[in-house]
């Protein structure tokens, strides 16, 4: 059959493969889907897997049918050129010896690029064929891979003489009445039939396996995108809860020195104070508005507030000008005052991207980048009896944040997420002290770690 022409032997095959087709679901070869190299190759791999197929059928082996196939495995099969593991997974679920696997790359102009391989269960790739030819000689290499494959074949029956009750069986090659510009393949599977257009997704960024997959689905583009759980550009609303480990609490020691002067007058004489985030736990909780700028891809400002505490110590010292015999100052009497701590409020805000490895599945994991900036408010403290302190005054701390979490996409735009962010503070980067050096004792001084983490839930609706 080499020598037909290629529409011809397309059409010989088709008649050849009704009469020697196997039985559903066992067979002595498994043909999966030709690979498209690009999603341009996509009608070429349709149109070799057939004449494949057909080839085989005409060397006289049992191949499965692509619907006993698509029932046994699904879209399993699919892209298995590119998959090394896939036609090993086939024996546990066909009932086969072989499977060959094919991928068909257009080299430009008219010229393919074909790669098959044969496996054989519990050996592996026992062939391989790597060729470039011009598309109208693909048939023919087909052609030569099935003779290959089968070569004890028996030859199609002939009857040299003619006798007495006996019909004289010649094959001679089928011509078409006229030449067709594309003759459909009587064995197409039944997916090709309903594939969709992959320009249908066009604008989404998709990957290629994504896309395939659409192809292959045989639903509209727009069930399909729901199933898939495929994000496409939305606004979205975000509630945020969890618990902060890290720099949370703040705390504030403060201690004046004082010239004790005739009359209970007393005088500054020089003083201590020491501001400091501490190393705590507590409750942050928020929520978040954004958009889904592509299924990669969202940006967000998060708002809300971490719960903390404030601690606060203050004291006081007096002294005699001059009152030692060297002239130095004498120390006279002390008083120190700590305070309970009390509950704090810390506002918070973080603009915010979320970046998507996965672009279909309910579950999708993602990296997290970010600012938190957070906004303290000021200390208020009560003046003693021969003493007023100064307060501390409110803030903002803020530093870079990084993390990653998985979002998990239920029909109709509802996300729940499980996160984890951890943001390291530039700002304030140190305790804030002053000390004059002139009290006789300072409180221990108590410092954070500079950074926190948060463990976070929470759940999103997408407005498509």
């Amino acid at each position: 059959m080499s020598h037909l022409p290629p529409i011809a032997r397309g059409t010989a095959l088709a008649v050849l493969g009704l009469l020697g087709a196997g039985p559903a679901f066992a067979a002595d070869l498994v043909l999966t889907d030709f690979t498209p190299a690009t999603m341009g190759d996509f009608a070429v791999a349709e149109d070799l897997t057939n004449l494949a197929r057909l080839a085989l059928l005409d060397q006289g082996l049992d191949v499965m049918s692509a619907e006993d196939l698509e029932q046994q495995v699904g879209g399993d099969a699919d892209g298995c050129a590119d998959e090394p593991a896939c036609p090993e997974n086939l024996w546990s679920r066909v009932d086969a010896d072989q499977a060959l696997v094919g991928r068909v790359e257009g080299e430009g102009g008219s010229r393919l690029r074909i790669q098959l391989q044969l496996w054989r269960q519990g050996r592996g790739v026992v062939r391989r064929w790597d060729r470039s030819v011009p598309s109208t000689a693909a048939g023919e290499l087909l052609l030569e891979v099935a003779a290959e494959i089968a070569p004890d074949a028996p030859p199609p029956p002939a009857v040299a003489e003619v006798r007495p009750g006996v019909v004289d069986e010649r094959y001679e090659p089928l011509e078409p009445e006229e030449p067709l510009d594309d003759p459909e393949p009587l064995d197409e599977p039944r997916k090709s039939r309903v594939r969709g257009d992959v320009q249908d997704l066009e604008g989404l960024g998709l990957p290629r396996y994504a896309e395939r997959r659409y192809v292959d689905s045989g639903l509209s583009r727009d069930e399909w995108l729901e199933r898939a759980r495929v994000r496409t550009g939305a606004v979205f609303l975000e509630l945020h809860g969890g618990a902060l480990f890290g720099d949370l609490d703040r705390r504030y020691d403060v201690r004046m020195a004082l010239y004790d002067e005739v009359g209970d007058d007393f005088s500054e004489r020089g003083q201590y104070r020491y501001e400091s985030f501490l190393n705590s736990r507590g409750f942050v909780g928020g929520a978040a508005i954004g958009y889904q700028v592509a299924w990669w891809i969202d940006a967000s400002v998060l708002g809300g507030v971490q719960l903390g505490r404030k601690e606060l110590t203050t004291g006081w010292e007096t002294f005699e000008a001059a009152g030692n015999p060297d002239g130095s100052d004498r120390f006279l009497d002390d008083e120190e005052t700590i305070y309970d701590p009390v509950s704090a409020v810390i506002a918070m805000m973080e603009p915010r991207f979320r970046l998507y490895p996965v672009a279909t599945g309910p579950v999708k994991p993602y990296a997290l980048v970010g600012f938190h900036m957070r906004f303290y408010d000021a200390y208020t403290v009560p003046d003693g009896e021969i003493v007023t302190y100064p307060e501390a005054g409110g803030g903002v701390s803020m530093g870079p944040t990084v993390g990653g979490g998985l979002a998990f996409d239920a029909p109709k735009g509802a996300v729940g997420f499980l996160e984890v962010p951890w943001t390291y503070i530039v700002v304030p980067g140190a305790p804030q002290i002053r000390d004059d050096g002139v009290l006789e004792t300072t409180p221990a001084q108590f410092a954070g770690v500079g950074q926190f983490v948060m463990f976070k839930a929470g759940v999103a609706i997408h407005f498509r």
